[in-house]
């Protein structure tokens, strides 16, 4: 099996944060619960997020359609979700989803 014949394969079945990590070269941080929470905050100070926008994120990573992560919030309409979602883009420098759940991946928040 060819290289683009794997990445043709992660695709299809939705692991484009996989395959984007794998084009840039980058190698995703895992952190320690210790570490979590200073990881977040830090993130949350350099790219001017709150909690709110983190836990969205979150679920974003986790694959969860807008409607869905605005049920599990509690707190947002699908539409409030898709605006946070272009604030998290805008903030961020992303252009889609995956390149948002990339950084976070890269930074070590996910």
């Amino acid at each position: 099996m060819s290289l683009k014949e794997i990445l043709q394969y992660l695709e299809d079945r939705g692991l484009s944060v996989a395959i984007f990590l794998i084009e840039k070269g980058s190698i995703p941080i895992k952190s320690t619960k210790q570490d979590k929470k200073s990881i977040e905050e830090r993130f949350m100070l350099k790219y001017k997020l709150n909690e709110n926008d983190v836990k969205t994120l979150t679920l974003c990573a986790q694959g969860l359609t807008d409607e869905r992560i605005a049920e599990r919030l509690g707190t947002i309409t699908a539409e409030g979700v898709r605006k946070r979602m272009k604030k998290l883009r805008k903030n961020l420098n992303a252009s889609n989803k995956t390149e948002l759940v990339a950084k976070a991946i890269e930074e070590g928040l996910i």
